[in-house]
C-alpha cells in the first residue's frame, strides 16, 4: 500500500517495460522492407528469335514466346518505370513496340504492360543488265508479271522477313533473240530487300557434254559462239562411274553431274569457265544408295540450279541433294529419303516451288506433289495424290509441266491426260478427258504453252491446242503429221516456237514450220535432210541460231546452222564421240550462254 503522500518510484518500472520491448509494439528484431512491387506485362505478334526487353535501361529480359513477361528486379511504391526493346527479333526480322510501358509505381504490380510485334516487309527486285532486246518478262509467285528492261526493277508487293520469294522469267526477249537467265531469284526474305540479277547474253551454248553409254565417259565439246562449230574439249573424255546415264548441269555451266546406274552413285564435275574441262569435284563420287538400282534412275535438277533429286524406283524413293555453289559438292538432304512409290517421273513448277511426281501402284498410276524447303530443298508432302489411271504402265509414265504452270500432261501408254495444278498449293486434280496417241513417245509444248506437240513411234508426230481454262486438248488441224518410215526419239523446237526438227531412224531430220496462229505444222521445203544414221537426239540452241544432233550409227555429234527466217538447216559439220553404236537417246546436254 502507498504511504500516503509518498510518490511511486518509477524507474524499475520503466526500466522492465524497456527490456520487454514495449516500445517497438510486441516484436523483436529490425522493422521490415517497405514493400516493392513488379513489372511485366504481354507480348503478341512475336515470330523471330532475340527479342530483349529492358526496365530502366537494365534488367534484360530476353522473350522466346508471346504471352505474359515479368521483370525480375521490382519497384517501390512511387519509383519510375520505362520499358523499352533492346533488341527487336531475327529469322524473321521484326520490330516490336511498347505501348503503356511507362508510369510510376502505386500500391500493386504494374502488369499493363504491351509489347506487340510485326514482321519487317522488304522489296522483292533487281537488276537486268546485258538486255538490247525487248519483252523480257518476269514473274512474282503472287502472279505478278513485270515487262523490265536494262537498269532496277522491283515487284510492287513487299514480302514479309522469313517468307519465301519466287520469281522466274516467263518470256524471254526477242528482236533480237537473246537468252536471260535470274540469279537469286529463289530463296528465303532476310533482313533485307532481295537483289536477284538478270543477265542477258545471245544464248549460244558454251560447251557440249555427251555420256557414252557403254564406256563410262563424258565426252566434252566446246561451241564456237560465231560458228557454232564443235571441237573436243582438251582432256576429253571424262571417267564417270559404272553405267552411267545422261548428265544434269546446273544453269550457270559450271557443274556437272552424271548417275552412275551400275554402282548407284553420282560422278560430280566442276566445268574450267574458260576450257569446259571437267573435274571431279572432291568427295565424289557421292552415294546415293551404296548398290546398283534394280531399275533405271532418274536424276533432275531444280530450276535455280540448288537441289538435285534421283529418283529410285525400285524402293520408292526420291533422294535429295543439296549442291554447294562455290565447290559443287553435294550434301545429302538429313532424314530419310522422301516416300513416293513406283515413282517414274518428277518436274518442277516454273516458280520453283513445288516438285510434281508421277508413280505407279497396284491401284493405278498417280500424279502428286511435294513443297521444296526454299532453304534446304528437303521435301514435304503436299495434298494428297490423284489417280489418273486404273492401267499399270509397261514403262514408268512420262509427263510434261505446262510453262505456265498451271497444268500437267502425264503419258500412260498411248494416252495423254490433262491434270490441273492448283497455283497456291501445288494440288493435283484430274481436269479433262484423255487423248490418244498411238505409240506416244515425247510430249513438249510451244514457248508459249498454248500447243503440245507429241512425237510416235508409229511414224506421225501429233499437235493438239490447249485450253487455256480447262487444259483440254484438241487435235491441231492436220494432225497427225506424217515423219517417215522409222521410229523418232526426240524433237525439239526453235526458242521462238515457229519452227518444230523431229530426227527419224531413217536418217532424217524433219523440219516444219509452226502456224502462229492456229499451231498447224507445215514441212520446210528442203525436208527432210539427211543426216548422219540413227539420229536419237536433237537440240536447238538457246539463240536459235544452232542445231545439234547426236547420231547413234556413226557415234558423231553434228551441228547445223538455222535460217531465222526460213527455219532452213545447214550442216556446219560432224565430230567424234566414241566408238560406233556407244551413244543413244537423251544422252547430251548444252551447258552455259556466251
Amino acid at each position: 500500500m502507498r504511504s500516503a503522500g509518498k510518490p511511486w518510484n518509477l524507474f524499475p518500472i520503466l526500466a522492465v517495460l524497456a527490456a520487454c520491448g514495449g516500445g517497438g509494439g510486441g516484436g523483436g528484431g529490425s522493422p521490415p522492407p517497405p514493400a516493392t512491387y513488379t513489372i511485366g506485362g504481354t507480348v503478341s505478334g512475336l515470330a523471330g528469335s532475340g527479342l530483349v526487353l529492358q526496365n530502366n535501361g537494365a534488367n534484360d529480359l530476353s522473350i522466346s514466346a508471346n504471352g505474359s513477361f515479368t521483370f525480375t528486379t521490382a519497384v517501390a511504391p512511387g519509383g519510375g518505370y520505362s520499358v523499352t526493346v533492346a533488341a527487336n527479333p531475327s529469322t524473321p526480322t521484326q520490330t516490336c513496340i511498347v505501348t503503356a510501358g511507362s508510369g510510376s509505381v502505386g500500391s500493386a504490380n504494374v502488369s499493363s504492360v504491351a509489347v506487340a510485334c510485326t514482321t519487317s516487309s522488304f522489296v522483292v527486285g533487281g537488276s537486268v543488265t546485258g538486255l538490247t532486246g525487248s519483252g523480257l518478262q518476269i514473274r512474282s509467285a503472287d502472279g505478278t508479271t513485270l515487262t523490265v528492261g536494262n537498269g532496277p526493277f522491283s515487284f510492287p508487293t513487299p514480302a514479309l522477313s522469313g517468307s519465301a520469294y519466287h520469281a522466274a522469267i516467263v518470256t524471254q526477249p526477242s528482236s533480237p533473240t537473246q537468252y536471260c537467265t535470274a540469279s537469286g531469284a529463289h530463296g528465303v526474305v532476310g533482313a533485307s530487300d532481295v537483289s536477284m540479277s538478270i543477265t542477258c547474253n545471245s544464248g549460244t551454248a558454251r560447251y557440249l557434254y555427251v555420256t557414252d553409254l557403254f564406256h563410262n565417259t563424258v565426252y566434252g565439246l566446246a561451241v564456237d559462239a560465231t560458228t557454232g562449230a564443235l571441237a573436243p574439249i582438251m582432256g576429253s573424255p571424262f571417267d564417270t562411274g559404272q553405267g552411267a546415264q545422261p548428265s544434269v548441269i546446273t544453269p550457270s555451266g559450271s557443274f556437272v553431274y552424271v548417275l552412275n546406274e551400275g554402282d548407284g552413285t553420282i560422278t560430280g564435275f566442276a566445268a574450267h569457265a574458260a576450257t569446259g574441262a571437267l573435274t571431279q569435284i572432291g568427295g565424289s563420287p557421292f552415294s546415293v544408295t551404296g548398290t546398283g538400282f534394280s531399275t533405271l534412275p532418274t536424276m533432275v535438277m531444280d530450276p535455280s540450279g540448288r537441289f538435285l533429286y534421283v529418283l529410285v524406283e525400285g524402293t520408292g524413293s526420291i533422294a535429295g541433294f543439296a549442291i554447294d555453289p562455290t565447290t559443287g559438292a553435294l550434301t545429302r538432304f538429313m532424314g530419310a529419303d522422301f516416300a513416293a512409290p513406283g515413282v517414274g517421273w518428277a518436274g518442277f513448277d516454273p516458280l520453283d516451288r513445288f516438285l510434281y511426281y508421277t508413280g505407279t501402284t497396284p491401284s493405278g498410276t498417280y500424279v502428286a506433289t511435294a513443297r521444296i524447303d526454299a532453304q534446304t530443298g528437303a521435301l514435304v508432302q503436299a495434298g494428297t495424290q490423284t489417280f489418273i489411271s486404273g492401267t499399270l504402265p509397261v514403262n514408268p509414265p512420262q509427263a510434261a509441266v505446262k510453262p505456265s504452270g498451271n497444268f500437267v500432261y502425264v503419258m500412260i501408254g498411248d494416252l495423254v491426260y490433262p491434270v490441273s495444278l492448283d497455283p497456291a498449293t501445288g494440288q493435283p486434280s484430274q481436269s479433262d478427258a484423255s487423248v490418244s496417241v498411238t505409240g506416244a513417245n515425247h510430249l513438249k509444248f510451244d514457248p508459249s504453252g498454248r500447243f503440245l506437240y507429241v512425237d510416235s513411234i508409229n511414224f506421225a508426230l501429233a499437235g493438239f491446242s490447249i485450253d487455256a481454262t480447262t487444259g483440254g486438248l484438241t487435235p491441231l488441224p492436220g494432225s497427225p503429221y506424217a515423219s517417215g518410215a522409222k521410229d523418232t526419239h526426240d524433237f525439239d523446237l526453235d526458242p521462238q516456237g515457229h519452227f518444230l526438227y523431229l530426227p527419224v531412224l531413217d536418217n532424217w531430220l524433219n523440219a516444219y514450220a509452226i502456224d502462229g496462229t492456229a499451231g498447224a505444222l507445215a514441212p520446210l521445203g528442203a525436208s527432210p535432210y539427211t543426216v548422219d544414221a540413227a539420229p536419237a537426239q536433237v537440240r536447238v540452241d538457246l539463240s536459235g541460231r544452232f542445231l545439234y544432233l547426236a547420231s547413234s550409227g556413226t557415234s558423231t555429234v553434228s551441228s547445223f546452222s538455222l535460217d531465222p527466217v526460213t527455219g532452213a538447216v545447214t550442216l556446219i559439220g560432224s565430230v567424234p564421240v566414241g566408238a560406233p553404236t556407244s551413244i543413244a537417246a537423251s544422252n547430251f546436254t548444252l551447258a552455259g550462254t556466251q
